[in-house]
């Protein structure tokens, strides 16, 4: 071996070492930017995912998770032309015609009220991966009425829901498919799962006050006292606009479809 090549050979095995410590950097702070990010923290995460993305030397399926965690967090602190253009660059650096890059251009469409072409989208991602969860709650929450009227059909939806919910197995997730069972006049199915819900989240408003209606709906009045001084205790904001609608079998959940 030359001199020569002795030192081409050294230079680029420290350029490897660069590069793997630089992207195990970068994956170290977007793993705290998520811890951030899972506690609402959504401020503090997005500082460590800009951090994660301004390495240099990562590769490009790096690259675009760290763009879109990037998005996300502008989204979530009300930055929507920053977080549209994240979007749009987490888009551009995945693989073109990914699920991942078409789920990144469904965000920046749903942002842009764009349903038509949000669900286009979508549809395709599906045809590609059906297993997808991402895919599924989309799918589903556009099917429940979450993106407007006109895309309403619980019909449709509830194999996404079921599918998002076995996949992620989460209270987002249960949350919908509890909706869906109301929407279909699975009652019974959804007063189960909103009681789940609330224990599993005690803290969630929005669990408690869609349980209790149901329940009074559907003529179920076991424990309604105890859920009413739980709630009146937990969100007494809430507590008189709630007990205004308890008016046996007249009410129609709808959280605000």
């Amino acid at each position: 071996m030359t001199v020569k090549t002795f030192i081409a050979v050294g230079s680029f095995l420290f350029l490897c070492s660069c590069k793997s410590s630089e992207l195990k950097t970068a994956e170290i702070e977007n793993g705290t930017g998520l811890r951030l990010y899972q506690k609402g923290e959504y401020k503090k995460a997005l500082l460590f995912f800009i951090k994660a993305a301004a390495h240099e030397n990562l590769p490009d399926s790096n690259k675009a998770i760290f763009f879109g965690n990037i998005a996300h967090s502008y989204a979530n602190v009300n930055q929507p032309d920053s977080a549209k253009y994240f979007y749009k660059k987490a888009s551009e650096t995945y693989m073109p015609g990914s699920v991942n890059a078409k789920l990144s251009m469904v965000n920046l469409f749903l942002m842009d009220e764009k349903i038509d072409s949000a669900k286009r989208y979508l549809e395709e991602a599906y045809s590609i991966d059906s297993s997808r969860g991402e895919v599924n709650n989309l799918l589903g929450l556009i099917y429940l009425g979450d993106y407007g009227q006109a895309y309403y059909n619980p019909e449709k939806a509830y194999k996404f829901n079921n599918e998002a919910f076995l996949v992620f197995k989460d209270a987002a997730s249960k949350f919908a498919l509890a909706k869906n069972e109301y929407f279909l006049n699975n009652v019974d199915r959804s007063i189960i799962l909103f009681t789940q819900l609330r224990r599993e989240k005690p803290t969630n408003e929005n669990y408690l006050v869609s349980l209790i209606l149901i329940k009074i709906e559907n003529g179920d009045l076991s424990n309604i006292n105890y859920l009413v001084r739980e709630l009146k205790s937990r969100f007494p904001g809430s507590y008189h606009r709630v007990v205004s609608q308890l008016s046996f079998g007249t009410h129609v959940v709808r959280w605000n479809l």
